[in-house]
């Protein structure tokens, strides 16, 4: 007997995902209305620092990741690849500045690019590649390359980048 997971799977997994896509945009929009980013960046960079230079002290040889959950990753390694490893936690999702003089957009790394471009459009700006998955995040785009349909005349993402702040291994910025 034939089952059909779409009649199954499809009533439940389209509200879910509908409700979660709302939440994020939501949750994203408030943040930015807050505007916390720009007033708490370094604390927020010093934090990241920090748990930096505790791997070096305990983190015994293992390997250094994100703290992002596993099943949220546009990635093909398998569910719980991150279980052996030192987790580092993140919290540099926000826009700093879009400066229209410049026609520069300072991020951070956890942006996602479908709620950069949402702002950004919103602003009068769009960015010459954006990539069609709305939920990649700049760092990833900048770490893998950002391929994309316009890549052909612009280039890959990270070669929009004028500039990148970057702790080192060793906890530095």
């Amino acid at each position: 007997m034939s089952v059909n997971w779409a009649s199954l799977v499809c009533p439940f997994l389209l509200p879910v995902s509908f409700i979660w896509d709302l939440l994020s945009l939501w949750t994203l929009k408030l943040r930015l209305w807050r505007c916390r980013g720009p007033s708490t960046h370094g604390a927020r960079v010093e934090s990241v620092q920090e748990q930096v230079r505790e791997w070096q002290v305990s983190g015994k040889g293992r390997k250094m990741c994100t703290a992002r959950p596993s099943w949220m990753s546009i990635s093909q390694q398998k569910l719980g690849y991150k279980d052996r490893m030192y987790r580092v936690k993140v919290d540099l999702q926000d826009i700093l500045l879009i400066d229209g003089k410049d026609m520069t957009v300072t991020v951070e790394p956890a942006v996602t690019i479908g709620f950069l471009n949402r702002v950004l459009v919103n602003s009068g700006f769009t960015l010459p590649i954006v990539p069609e998955l709305d939920t990649l995040t700049i760092g990833g785009l900048v770490m893998g390359g950002g391929i994309e349909s316009t890549s052909h005349k612009y280039g890959l993402f990270h070669k929009l980048c004028v500039e990148y702040e970057i702790v080192t291994a060793d906890g530095e910025c």
